[in-house]
């Protein structure tokens, strides 16, 4: 079923992308948790709307419908990239961009150059994520077995902080990139995607959820507390006022250990939120404007970053804010017109071959 509040959803994700990037909201990186909590529901619903085939046709209807999504675009950015970095370009990196592991060059390779696939990582995590959790649902999600599919995904969530101190700790010791490791490393982000999967499996089986509003404003209100005692210990260390746009919540989740349960508070919310939005609330975000942003997010997401640096190559970084704010509106014109582009000329060829064939 089609929500069209999860389409603003997706506008609100990557609109927080690109303005981290862009440097007026150092919040905004919480926009790819937000994705990764949104994809764990998406696709674990329709893995089990589709589980009643057999392994082949249900493996094969899955990873087709992913490829026919993410591929093309994904592919000719990356060829369009090669073409134009053959001279200074490393040339381990191609494998890791061609067998979406990113992630992992960015850890072995911390000194590289990441111009114009620096983001690439989170959709590594993406396709890592589907190349498990295809087959953990398949056999160990079961509405035979409600009791032990919910205690299931529930541990993934619950253990989550628990991977993160693990793998701080281990690349830590080995490479100093511990914070960097815990929030791009597939293992150490799984159970954001089993966040947006226990969510998919109680709507799946219309799992009555009592007070699920109340919950959701007593977590935002928890957020809320942890984030302002967040802001004053980052306060005492970088004495700027410009720390308040991160809302308690900085990149890398460094003050206070955050990096190892602010994941699981904010992938928790976001589930909430997504909850809410299927039970009919949250109807702003189901704006015309947002819906279509969200219908093109996995473009602006891609083309947002080659769009950033033309902007900056036309209008050279100022320090004066006012001249950077001028050059906001370019920045958006270029993303989101490229974006459109390719979703009506590109994209849009492949999505029709998707719902032509396996829906």
């Amino acid at each position: 079923m089609y929500y069209k509040g999860l389409d603003g959803f997706r506008a609100i994700a990557v609109l927080m992308v690109m303005m981290v990037h862009y440097g007026y909201l150092n919040v905004g990186w919480v926009g790819v948790q937000m994705f990764f909590v949104l994809s764990g529901f998406l696709i674990t619903n329709s893995l089990l709307i589709s589980k009643s085939k057999n392994l082949l046709d249900y493996l094969k209807i899955f990873y087709i419908r992913r490829v026919l999504r993410i591929f093309p675009l994904y592919f000719l950015y990356v060829f369009i990239f090669l073409i134009l970095n053959t001279s200074s370009l490393s040339w381990s990196l191609v494998g890791f961009l061609l067998t979406f592991t990113s992630n992992f060059y960015a850890i072995w390779n911390p000194n590289g150059t990441f111009d114009y696939i620096g983001h690439y990582w989170s959709l590594a995590v993406e396709e890592q994520f589907y190349f498990i959790w295809p087959f953990l649902v398949f056999y160990f999600i079961s509405s035979k077995f409600k009791k032990n599919s919910i205690l299931l995904l529930s541990s993934i969530v619950i253990l989550g902080p628990a991977i993160r101190i693990i793998t701080f700790n281990y690349f830590e010791q080995s490479s100093n990139l511990g914070l960097t490791a815990v929030n791009i490393m597939p293992f150490s982000q799984f159970d954001s995607f089993a966040t947006g999967g226990f969510l998919a499996y109680i709507v799946y089986h219309g799992t009555y959820v009592r007070h699920s509003k109340i919950i959701l404003w007593m977590w935002f209100f928890l957020i809320f507390i942890i984030g302002c005692n967040n802001l004053l210990t980052q306060y005492d260390i970088e004495k700027k006022l410009t720390i308040v746009t991160s809302l308690g919540f900085p990149y890398l989740l460094k003050y206070n250990f955050s990096f190892i349960y602010g994941y699981t508070l904010l992938n928790v919310f976001f589930g909430l939120v997504i909850f809410q939005i299927i039970k009919g609330e949250f109807k702003l975000l189901e704006n015309k404007y947002l819906v279509y942003i969200g219908k093109i997010s996995f473009g602006i997401y891609v083309l947002h970053v080659p769009a950033l640096i033309f902007t900056n190559f036309v209008l050279p970084v100022s320090l004066n804010s006012s001249v950077n704010l001028l050059k906001l509106p370019l920045f958006l014109v270029l993303t989101i017109g490229s974006a459109s582009i390719s979703y009506f000329f590109f994209e849009k060829r492949f999505l029709k071959l998707k719902q032509k064939t396996y829906n």
